[in-house]
């Protein structure tokens, strides 16, 4: 048998080329494709469960002109509420979401072609511009108590963002989620003025220092 079969690679890939929302029965059926897929070459293969936040929340997107049709969407991880009678805003498609794409879109409801990832959902948050990001990166051996750690330290940014009208994302998996057995997690928070993150990422230092409980981990921070 060739060490790498494209065309066996390519009909994987078919095989999983289907939605799969973290936490779902699809991405459960996903893991037991590939896992089905390395005991065919003789290998061993263990699915290991564990915990995320997630939610599914189910609403309505109607279009209102030039004809009347309404959609059943899901709402996307980490996103805003509506109001309680919904949003109602001109609708974009925006292709990949490229600067030049998102020229003149401030207060519209936008359509991006693939998956919404973390790169591109950063852009669409940053934009318009209006201050920056300030992103708390976490570090642990123990994955659970780096959760924890990092769960305490977002309880204390919502104090902080309701002082300041801050917006706090997280905790959740950086895109790249472990490396050399160290897990890697991420909390952001977002401003219009840059001077509010200083002193956010100030007082943050300070809480950090003074509770021995994040003696365990490491946390970086990074602004935009």
């Amino acid at each position: 048998m060739k060490k790498y079969d494209e065309n066996r690679a390519f009909a994987l890939l078919d095989k999983i080329g289907f939605t799969r929302v973290a936490g779902s029965s699809e991405e459960l059926k996903a893991a037991e494709i590939l896992k089905a897929e390395c005991e065919s070459f003789g290998l061993s293969a263990v699915i290991e469960p564990f915990e995320i936040e997630s939610a599914e929340v189910e609403a309505t997107f109607e279009i209102l002109e030039p004809y009347r049709k309404s959609y059943t969407v899901r709402g996307y991880q980490c996103a805003e509420s509506t109001a309680a009678d919904g949003l109602t805003a001109d609708f974009v498609y925006v292709e990949n979401a490229l600067p030049v794409d998102l020229l003149n879109v401030k207060g519209k409801i936008v359509l991006v072609n693939g998956f919404l990832r973390v790169p591109l959902y950063r852009s669409l948050m940053d934009y318009p511009p209006v201050g920056g990001m300030l992103a708390l990166h976490g570090q642990g051996e123990d994955e659970s108590y780096l959760q924890m750690a990092m769960e305490y330290l977002k309880k204390y940014l919502d104090v902080l963002a309701k002082k300041t009208q801050a917006r706090v994302i997280g905790p959740a998996d950086e895109s790249v989620s472990k490396v050399a057995d160290i897990y890697r997690k991420v909390i952001y928070v977002r401003h219009g003025r840059k001077e509010v993150l200083d002193q956010i990422k100030e007082r943050t230092e300070q809480y950090i220092e003074i509770n021995r409980g994040f003696d365990k981990i490491t946390i970086q921070y990074d602004r935009d």
